[in-house]
């Protein structure tokens, strides 16, 4: 296709700029990523993470565009006695439909205006 090579620059958290030369638009960003040191680095543009697979041309990046390379933040999920725990004192509950007030699963009246109309806590669709 002919396309010509770009520049792009790479801002490491040491605000340091160092200049890459993409031989393509159509490189994938991972090519970059391979000649780095470390395996959880990831490039953002613009405030959006950019994936291996993706290519610059695909993702709008044009010459001389400033790209930031951060560490991947790894997560991990809760045990799952502690989440039951959680669920237990944070949804479990009965709420007023007077005051809107938490109370506890078991309660007949609500604890702050001593009404007894209480509904179930709506789960959240997201835990």
């Amino acid at each position: 296709m002919g396309m010509e090579a770009m520049q792009l620059f790479l801002r490491r958290a040491a605000e340091e700029k160092l200049s890459v030369v993409v031989v393509d638009p159509s490189t994938p960003v991972g090519c970059v990523l391979r000649g780095m040191e470390g395996d959880n680095l990831r490039l953002v543009h613009a405030g959006h993470a950019l994936e291996s697979d993706q290519t610059f041309a695909d993702s709008g990046i044009s010459a001389g565009a400033v790209l930031e390379l951060v560490p991947r933040l790894c997560g991990g999920v809760m045990e799952p006695t502690l989440l039951d725990l959680a669920r237990e004192y944070n949804q479990y509950m009965m709420i007023c439909r007077r005051c809107y007030a938490r109370n506890a699963l078991r309660a007949k009246n609500c604890r702050r205006c001593h009404a007894t109309d209480l509904r179930k806590k709506k789960l959240s669709k997201y835990v």
